[in-house]
């Protein structure tokens, strides 16, 4: 319990013309608390996650002064999102994640320090370790006062998975005055009909391995490692918060439906769940999934070969090519015309292709070809992609 710590305030950026806390003396104190604000709002942008200077320089010259006299260094952050801590971190004890707490700040942040509360959040969001790693680095704040929005579906810690860049801490991270062991997990079922309206539940025993009671927040990411569109590496699916006494086992439940296997197809236009293996990770942050486990998905698959595949796509498929060999017009698909087709226009649906060619073959009537291209596709269709 801090029975005398030393507290130093630099709560808003509009303070920053006032001067610098004075250095104050850790004679008798058990710890010191710098307590740092930042805050911004709509039309008021930040222009940077750094720190304001002399912020640093308070948290380094209390740190210096603190290992001088034995006594632990805690940073408070009661700011509005990530702020660049990579200069200061290794100098200081501990950091208190406040975020803006309204007028109960001061109570919620004096509980925690004291011990009297045990923290359980997790970071909702990314603090890379400079603004340069972040995903909208090359993008804000842009020009003109326009920003591009660039990362598509890379933003968050999907960016950092997929550049492999380190953060300085991953999403969904938060430590706890207790600690926590997450075992056994195991699924209801390996294999997920599409259609059917049943989910899989991912079950996972949650073990309270310290002293005190806690709260700890079980995080369930699904990764599809062969898909047709791209895809972040893992993407998270859902999580429980659990209370759970020293000593003692709690089992948390997680569905995973088809609805958290969907993607939207902006060419298909429609949210898609494309079948095949996809992979449960399971643990305590974004970057501590110590548990996995695969299952199946089962049923239509939307990216099947029919009138929507592009031709390149069915030209570099032996299967497939052998069925346009047997319905296309003699001579059609010629190895000349075969590399044509891969060379200029690899991109156009087969449909598009079709309908160059208005009859399916010499002397053939509308209706007779419109049999013969219902055929194809049938046959196209049966071939597992």
């Amino acid at each position: 319990m801090l029975t005398h710590p030393l507290v130093c305030s630099r709560r808003w950026h509009s303070l920053r013309t006032l001067p610098s806390c004075p250095a104050v003396s850790t004679e008798g104190a058990t710890a010191a608390v710098v307590s740092i604000g930042v805050q911004s709002g709509e039309g008021r942008d930040r222009e940077s996650l750094a720190l304001p200077r002399e912020d640093v320089d308070l948290i380094l010259d209390t740190a210096k002064r603190c290992k001088a006299a034995g006594i632990p260094a805690i940073v408070v952050l009661n700011v509005c999102g990530p702020v660049e801590m990579h200069e200061w971190i290794n100098q200081v004890d501990a950091v208190l994640l406040i975020w803006l707490g309204g007028q109960e700040l001061g109570h919620a942040a004096a509980a925690l320090l004291a011990g009297d509360e045990n923290p359980s959040g997790k970071l909702p969001l990314t603090f890379p370790r400079q603004y340069r790693d972040a995903p909208t680095a090359l993008f804000f704040p842009g020009e003109s006062g326009q920003a591009m929005y660039g990362e598509d579906i890379f933003v968050g810690y999907r960016y950092y998975d997929a550049k492999g860049v380190p953060p300085q801490y991953p999403f969904g991270y938060g430590l706890s005055y207790t600690t926590f062991q997450l075992d056994n997990l195991r699924l209801s079922t390996r294999t997920l009909e599409i259609g059917s309206g049943q989910p899989i539940v991912a079950s996972v025993d949650v073990t309270n391995t310290g002293d005190r009671p806690g709260r700890e927040v079980v995080q369930l990411y699904v990764a599809d490692p062969e898909s047709t569109l791209r895809k972040p590496p893992k993407e998270l699916k859902g999580f429980r918060k659990v209370a759970v006494e020293p000593g003692k086992t709690v089992t948390v439940e997680i569905p995973i439906d088809a609805r958290s296997l969907a993607h939207y197809d902006p060419a298909l236009v429609h949210w898609c769940v494309e079948p095949g293996a996809f992979q449960v990770l399971v643990g305590t942050s974004s970057a501590d999934l110590p548990l996995a486990a695969t299952f199946e998905a089962v049923g239509p698959n939307p990216y099947a070969y029919g009138p929507r595949t592009a031709i390149g796509k069915l030209l570099a498929d032996p299967r497939a090519l052998a069925v346009l060999y047997k319905y296309f017009p003699a001579g059609t698909m010629s190895p000349a015309a075969v590399h044509l087709l891969n060379e200029f226009m690899p991109d156009l649906a087969l449909a598009a292709i079709l309908d160059r060619w208005a009859t399916m073959g010499p002397g053939m009537e509308p209706e007779q070809a419109a049999q013969l291209r219902t055929r194809l596709y049938a046959e196209l269709g049966e071939i597992e992609v």
